[in-house]
């Protein structure tokens, strides 16, 4: 049992390490390049369900069933995992392209062959960026946008989350006067996953709670 405590730890390690490795990625390159280099690829999705088999076993193994505080903080990584699992098979991921002034209610879906409808209309109002004062280096890409009668900001920083959509700035047009951005539909993942974190939560507490009511 000691060697699978050990082997899903590392496991579990090696995976925050991949998740760390994939944000760096995607602050230096961009969004694309992290779901294409790590996020979509088989050997991550792989490494994700490795880390929620060996732990399954060891829960089963330990029997921590019989102490529940464990047992919650275990099932919420697993229940974390599984939702990063749906989102994987589940979500609809593409590009929208908007120049100046138009308006779009879908993106094409990352095959490049179908176009996916999403519940509300986007309507580019204008593309700017910010550069670090006195410095012709950009510090950032804004693109507002409106939907629904309402203006957003998308930049490299902030993402449009709308009815289970995730719009991120992803490139602009060299005239300034059009955007494309990576869209992601997934109604059920992060759902899932907002559960696991619910549970994680309260499972830390608990186990907060216990200790301090020890040495008291």
């Amino acid at each position: 049992m000691r060697f699978l405590k050990k082997i899903s730890f590392a496991l579990l390690v090696l995976l925050i390490i991949v998740l760390v490795t994939a944000t760096v990625v995607e602050k230096l390159f961009s969004t694309d390049k992290a779901v294409e280099w790590i996020y979509g690829a088989w050997w991550f999705v792989i490494l994700w369900g490795l880390v929620g088999l060996s732990m399954l076993a060891f829960i089963i193994r330990a029997k921590l069933y019989r102490k529940f505080p464990a047992f919650l903080l275990h099932c919420a990584f697993l229940v974390i995992l599984a939702g990063g699992f749906v989102t994987y098979l589940c979500a609809e991921r593409g590009h929208m392209h908007i120049r100046q002034g138009e308006i779009h209610n879908y993106f094409v879906s990352e095959d490049g062959i179908r176009r996916v409808n999403m519940s509300f209309n986007v309507k580019m109002l204008y593309f700017d960026i910010v550069y670090h004062p006195g410095t012709a280096e950009p510090a950032d890409y804004r693109s507002f946008v409106m939907v629904d009668e309402q203006i957003y900001q998308i930049s490299m920083n902030k993402i449009l989350k709308k009815d289970g959509y995730r719009i991120y700035q992803m490139n602009y047009d060299s005239d300034r006067m059009g955007a494309t951005f990576l869209v992601s539909h997934d109604p059920w993942g992060v759902g899932i996953t907002y559960a696991g974190y619910l549970l994680l939560g309260i499972a830390m507490l608990w186990i907060l709670f216990l200790r301090i009511g020890w040495k008291g």
